[in-house]
This record gives structure tokens, sequence and C-alpha cells, in this order.
């Protein structure tokens, strides 16, 4: 059986993204599509990174993408930043959707 893939969203502390990754969570299981989704925060992430093969930055974090483009290629961790408008309304289904468009882009660029 495929491992289902490994999605991490980060914020400030931890409380915002834990309730975002329950509605991606809810939304992939209304889709029957298989994915873990953990929360966490800019203090704890960076020893977990590996583990994930997507990572999510909310946007009070989304400054940290540039410093984390380096790690995320290198790691082959398709990297993005979580849309405003679906973050603040706690939109688990556009961020899903977010989600699969990075990993289909992420797929492209490395065939391409």
């Amino acid at each position: 059986m495929k491992k289902p893939l490994r999605v991490l969203i980060i914020c400030g502390l931890g409380g915002t993204s834990h309730l975002l990754a329950k509605k991606v969570k809810e939304a992939a299981q209304r889709r029957n599509i298989s994915f873990d989704v953990e929360a966490g925060s800019i203090l704890d992430f960076r020893n977990r990174l590996t583990q994930f093969e997507v990572l999510l930055l909310e946007p009070q974090v989304r400054h940290m993408k540039k410093e984390l483009q380096s790690v995320a290629k290198r790691d082959g961790i398709a990297l993005g930043a979580v849309d405003p408008r679906s973050f603040a309304t706690m939109d688990g289904d556009a961020v899903l959707d977010q989600i699969l468009h990075l990993l289909k882009a992420d797929l492209e660029i490395n065939q391409g």
C-alpha cells in the first residue's frame, strides 16, 4: 500500500495551522484523497521538515518563503504560501486545491 503524501502547514505558533490542517484533512477525506496533513509553528518545523513532501506557509509567515526555497529544492519539498483569502475563511477545499496544484507544478518542474 502506498504511503499518503505528507503535508505540513506552518504558522507563527501552531494554532491557526492546526485548524487549517483539520479543514484540509476533512476536504481530502470527502474527495477520497490520501494526505497526511499536519500543523506546526515556525519554532519547531525545521527539525521535521524532511518528513514532508509539501510545506505550506500561512500568511503570517510567508516572508520565510525565500529563505526556505533552497532547502525545499534540495530536499524535494514542494513549497507554497496559503492563499490569504483561503486562510481567512479557513477554506479546506481551496487549500487542498492549492496543494494539488503545487504538487502538479513541482512534478512538471522535476520531470521537465
